[in-house]
């Protein structure tokens, strides 16, 4: 079968009745050939019908269900957005009041460091124990010197242990340590 026309995608005539198919006109002047084309339509069973309703039913149902499950899941997830963000903007602040907090006990600290750095200075700890507690430094008058005698010892004495089943122990702990 040999095409026409190279581009088939704008051949019209593959859609045209072709010339043996065509009903010939009658002969006769008063027929026509409508009435040999209401022959021709079919009609379906009310059973198939109503089968193509009910498909057509479920899938419109199934549709409507899944449209709202989407609607559901995109709220949902908008929701979590929307919580996320406030979440997020109360722990910033809490975060920030706690660094100025945090910087202001530090200001703090170092100050009361200075404080009780200068306040416990060598110099004001022996003015202080001169003045109010009377003392003096000690002079090698009051250093005196004292010596052990050599032949003093130390002894720890142990109990004897009577059952066999302790002393083996001990042998094996000592044995590992």
């Amino acid at each position: 079968m040999a095409k026409q026309n190279e581009s088939g995608a704008y051949d019209f005539s593959l859609f045209e009745p072709k010339a043996e198919a065509l009903p010939e006109p009658s002969a006769q002047p008063g027929r026509s050939a409508e009435p040999e084309q209401e022959n021709k339509i079919l009609e379906m069973p009310k059973e198939h019908i109503a089968k193509i309703y009910r498909v057509r039913r479920r899938v419109r149902n199934r549709s409507a269900v899944k449209n709202v499950a989407l609607i559901l899941g995109g709220a949902a997830i908008w929701v979590l957005l929307v919580f996320g963000l406030v979440r997020r903007a109360d722990l910033t602040e809490q975060t920030e009041t706690t660094a100025k907090q945090l910087t202001e006990a530090e200001s703090l600290y170092t100050q009361y460091q200075m404080k009780t750095d200068s306040q416990l200075s060598p110099t004001a700890i022996e003015q202080y124990a001169a003045d109010k507690l009377g003392m003096t430094k000690s002079d090698q008058t009051q250093m005196e010197y004292i010596e052990l005698s050599s032949k003093d010892k130390g002894e720890v004495i142990q109990a004897e242990d009577s059952n066999w089943f302790v002393s083996a122990w001990n042998f094996i702990v000592n044995l590992l340590s």
